[in-house]
């Protein structure tokens, strides 16, 4: 097995692996390709050709299925995180492995396990200290649909999960690829129901700022008449785009049903403009009580044409741009942060690894934040009709999730609302033919 890993835990790894007499070969992050013995290797992990280098070494000595495990730790996130580890969060690692695969001359294709640890949020007691790695659980889901050679599993643990659980799972073929241990039980990933709760009410005031981010986007503007109807009487809407004529059109429409509107040129990766347009709604003296984070690009691709550069775009808005509006809101005492998530995160999407595993960040920052008793709501959207970046491509009228069928605008208004009066941190939303989805599976 090749295990790529930090130094730190090598040695726990180590001393397990040794004692069920397993051979395996170990590679961490370094500036470069470096051959240590045969059984360790450092690496640059944003170097796509250190991976080829490593995988010449080994793939003529491999004779048997090799199994590569990634590890991931459940490194803390800060308020002061760089945005460049933000971006990277372990997929630039995934990418460039598989990518390596595809051109290594293994007899076999190998077995693909990604370890990450306290990245998602199983029971309420899970403070997702881990993350930064939550954007690998959207990539993997990918991995298994566009590679499925590679038995992709997907396992995240705790800091009390033993070595031999875990790979006792790793080398398990039960059919199940999405597991978590918590204090050595192993728990497996299952969809439910959610109901709306019929007593609570969602606060909104006509003496308060609301801010949408993408808010000139079709979804963005849906949001905010959807706000204005609500009574909402100021809005603040962030895009990067400038104001067309349509956009004209529906901004007179909004100032019609009684709204104050202020437009905003900003790009959210860039806190210090972020920074400046908060700072001026809380001079407004109309304080800022709700976020829709709606902000979001596409540049799809399949695993083997994409690039960190296409990464980057595509989670830029949705990563970096959330946590700035977490990092500069938390002291503000809002009623609601909403995020605009995608079904692509929880089912996973051919040809969209950027995008699953940047909405699989905003969900797990949702359950971050609930931790830290701010509100927060993660909303799963499945494919919209008219509206939004799915639809300008035309992806409305595909099935890229087999079984899943349009909503329109007037629905997902509906579910938005429905949603909203929910008590969980993520819920998903969508039209699904579950029988054709599954016959697909």
């Amino acid at each position: 097995m090749i295990i790529f890993t930090e130094k730190k835990r090598r040695k726990q790894l180590e001393e397990y692996l040794k004692k069920e007499k397993q051979s395996y070969t170990f590679v961490t992050g370094a500036d470069s390709f470096k051959k240590i013995s045969d059984t360790e290797f450092t690496i640059n992990h944003s170097l796509k050709d250190n991976f080829g280098k490593l995988f010449k070494e080994i793939s003529s000595k491999v004779t048997d299925e090799l199994k590569i495990i990634s590890f991931h730790s459940g490194k803390k996130i800060s308020d002061k995180i760089s945005d460049e580890v933000l971006q990277h969060s372990g997929c630039i690692l995934i990418l460039n492995i598989i990518q390596a695969i595809s051109k290594a001359k293994f007899l076999k294709s190998p077995q693909l396990s990604i370890v990450t640890e306290n990245a998602l949020a199983i029971n309420d007691r899970d403070d997702v200290s881990g993350l930064i790695s939550s954007s690998l659980w959207g990539m993997g889901k990918v991995v298994s649909l566009e590679h499925p050679e590679l038995k992709c599993k997907l396992i995240d643990t705790d800091s009390e999960t033993g070595s031999e659980y875990l790979f006792k799972e790793i080398n398990s073929s039960t059919g199940e690829d999405q597991i978590a241990f918590r204090n050595n039980e192993r728990l497996a990933a299952r969809l439910i129901r959610s109901k709306s709760r019929q007593d609570k009410i969602i606060p909104i005031d006509d003496k308060s700022t609301y801010l949408i981010t993408g808010g000139l986007g079709g979804l963005g503007i849906l949001t905010a008449k959807w706000l204005a109807d609500k009574g909402a009487r100021h809005l603040a809407l962030i895009s990067r785009s400038n104001n067309t004529d349509p956009v004209i059109d529906h901004l007179d429409e909004l100032r019609s049903m009684k709204a104050e509107v202020r437009t905003y040129k900003a790009d959210v990766t860039n806190r210090d403009e972020l920074k400046t347009i908060i700072e001026d709604i809380r001079r407004s003296g109309y304080p800022l009580k709700g976020i829709i984070h709606s902000a979001g690009v596409l540049d799809d691709g399949v695993i083997l044409n994409q690039s960190p550069e296409k990464f980057e775009k595509v989670t830029g808005p949705k990563v970096e741009g959330a946590m700035h509006l977490h990092e500069l809101t938390k002291k503000d005492s809002i009623d609601f942060f909403v995020m605009y998530s995608s079904i692509a995160s929880v089912l996973g999407s051919a040809g969209q690894a950027n995008h699953s595993a940047a909405n699989a960040f905003l969900d797990s920052l949702a359950h971050y934040r609930r931790h830290l008793d701010l509100p927060a709501l993660s909303i799963n959207w499945g494919v919209w009709s008219e509206i939004g970046s799915a639809a300008a491509k035309g992806a409305d009228n595909q099935e890229k999730i087999a079984g899943i069928k349009s909503i329109n605008p007037k629905q997902g208004m509906s579910a938005l609302e429905k949603a909203m009066m929910t008590d969980t941190a993520q819920i998903g939303v969508m039209i699904m033919d579950w029988y054709k989805y599954s016959g697909s599976n």
